[in-house]
């Protein structure tokens, strides 16, 4: 681990990524509010990213490829690979929001990882469902947290 823990830069704006696995930036009308963690909580880029291998390697080799494109559906998901995506959600929310979006529930959404996932590297983790995205960006050390659509998972 890198022992870093760095801010969630929560601007609700295209989060992008690199490279032709881009996500879309969605309209700035349709974008809701993350929030941000509170003072003096933070989200550490390598809670993300161990979080994500977690998720991949409860994968099998046909469900691997299908996280980049078209993305895997949740309801699709066994037991144990259905909770490794709440960690993924935990680590790159504040407390308030995964409560909110765990709350209401996750059957219908979808996720995808864009790009490969590495301390390093420039990577997206996608989740989305009806009208909704949220990523999670990890570029240079930061993770960028953005909302699209019209679900909103802040108060």
């Amino acid at each position: 681990m890198l022992g870093l823990t760095l801010a969630v830069a929560a601007a609700c704006a295209p989060a992008g990524g690199t490279g032709a696995d881009a996500p879309t930036p969605t309209p700035a009308a349709n974008v809701s509010a993350c929030a941000a963690p509170m003072p003096g909580t933070s989200v550490a880029p390598e809670d993300v990213l161990d979080a994500t291998k977690a998720l991949m390697g409860t994968l099998d080799e046909d469900q691997r490829p299908a996280l980049a494109s078209p993305g895997l559906s949740l309801d699709s998901l066994s037991a144990v690979q259905r909770a490794a995506v709440l960690g993924v959600l935990k680590a790159g929310l504040s407390d308030r929001d995964y409560r909110q979006l765990a709350g209401a529930g996750i059957d219908g959404y979808r996720i995808r990882v864009l790009g490969t996932p590495t301390a390093g590297g420039a990577w997206t983790v996608q989740v989305g469902g009806v009208g909704s995205v949220l990523d999670f960006t990890v570029s240079n050390g930061v993770v960028t947290t953005s909302c699209y659509g019209a679900a909103g998972w802040s108060s």
